[in-house]
């Protein structure tokens, strides 16, 4: 740490923990959030939606769409305890599109305790992401922890809506805007189903959907590629770096 002139932080957050944690001093830690490929993940991903609802079953059913490898961590038990509880109070069908690898015994059994076995779909992994992007209708990234997803990000700059948490970096980026919400604990349930419901009215998930991607241009690899050359440049003594 002596030698260093600056460490970069990809969130807020991740300053933070570094700060209170590993003591570092503050103007030692310069911030430059994750980039995202706002080409790559693209509104006009919408053309697949179709083709990945057919594939799984899906007609015009209000999708959320949950994307991680730990389930556990990021939350899916309490996110599916939300949709029970939507279930029960609105007539509008609705689908848990779940992409990722991990353990899919407890959830599933965790979902026929719920009621939700036909509502909820195990995707598996996919290596055409912005496809499920394209098809869903809100992304639910309810994390106990991530320094800066992105997921969270890509789901941003494919102008989805977003409900997250502040134990997410990537809550930074949101900022409590139109294009998405920021939960405070991952826990709550409630709050949670409150703020899916929400995103199932169509005029404010499609303003949401303007707003989500501005926020993704804002944080384009380009930005992201730009910024760390700076402060590189800045480290060693404002000597440009080549092209």
């Amino acid at each position: 740490q002596k030698n260093l002139s600056k460490i970069i932080a990809i969130s807020d957050m991740v300053k933070r923990d570094m700060i209170r944690w590993h003591r570092v001093p503050e103007d030692r830690v310069a911030v430059v959030y994750n980039g995202v490929d706002t080409e790559y993940f693209h509104p006009r991903n919408g053309r697949y939606r179709g083709e990945i609802r057919k594939r799984h079953g899906i007609g015009n059913e209000f999708v959320v769409l949950f994307v991680s490898n730990n389930f556990r961590m990021k939350g899916l038990n309490f996110l599916m305890k939300a949709l029970a509880g939507l279930k029960e109070r609105t007539p509008q069908p609705l689908r848990l599109l779940i992409l990722g690898r991990d353990r899919q015994g407890p959830y599933r059994r965790l979902a026929k305790r719920l009621g939700l076995s036909e509502e909820i779909i195990f995707a598996g992994s996919t290596d055409e992401p912005e496809k499920y992007y394209g098809a869903a209708d809100l992304l639910a990234h309810p994390s106990f922890y991530d320094a800066c997803s992105l997921t969270v990000l890509e789901a941003l700059s494919s102008g989805l809506p977003v409900i997250t948490t502040s134990s997410n970096g990537a809550s930074g980026v949101l900022h409590q805007s139109q294009g998405g919400f920021v939960l405070e604990d991952p826990r709550d349930v409630k709050t949670l189903e409150e703020k899916i419901s929400y995103f199932m009215n169509l005029g404010r998930r499609e303003k949401a959907s303007v707003r989500a991607r501005s926020l993704a241009e804002a944080h384009s690899t380009e930005r992201n590629w730009r910024e760390m050359r700076q402060i590189i440049e800045q480290s060693i003594g404002g000597k440009r770096l080549g092209a």
